[in-house]
């Protein structure tokens, strides 16, 4: 063997050797916030992150929830408040070229309304018939 490969033989093993001592020192130092209280049981449907990095997640049976990093929130039905979501049980979610959150449930569409923190309904017929919204899209127009 000779001088040259012995030299490169011996640094490799030291970058090896120093990078199993140093390598993941670094991951002790991290650290993992729970979010478990209040996360729904139920079945996701859903998940978008809008352009302000908030992370939305519908689910089947308890609304749809946001995630900003920090706190997650839940916005679900509620009786008799139109200023919630028609249903709780989310089909899809849609993020349009405008950064407006759609949600469509098992009996209809809403716009969230960020400057007020509530979801209005939007009417899909003359009707106001219960008509469950699976997906969501934008045309060009």
């Amino acid at each position: 063997m000779t001088l040259e490969k012995l030299y490169k033989l011996i640094s490799i093993g030291i970058v090896f050797i120093s990078n199993i001592i140093f390598g993941q020192s670094y991951i002790n130092n991290l650290k993992f916030n729970p979010i478990s209280e209040n996360v729904s049981q139920r079945a996701i449907t859903s998940i978008i992150k809008d352009q302000k990095g908030i992370i939305w997640i519908g689910t089947k049976g308890d609304g749809i929830y946001s995630y900003n990093g920090l706190d997650l929130k839940n916005y679900r039905h509620e009786w008799g408040n139109k200023k919630t979501l028609n249903n709780s049980g989310v089909n899809s979610v849609y993020i349009d070229s405008n950064n407006n959150l759609w949600v469509g449930t098992d009996v209809g569409l809403n716009l969230y309304v960020r400057e007020l923190d509530q979801f209005a309904p939007i009417k899909l017929d003359s009707l106001n018939s219960k008509i469950e919204v699976k997906a969501i899209g934008e045309n060009e127009h």
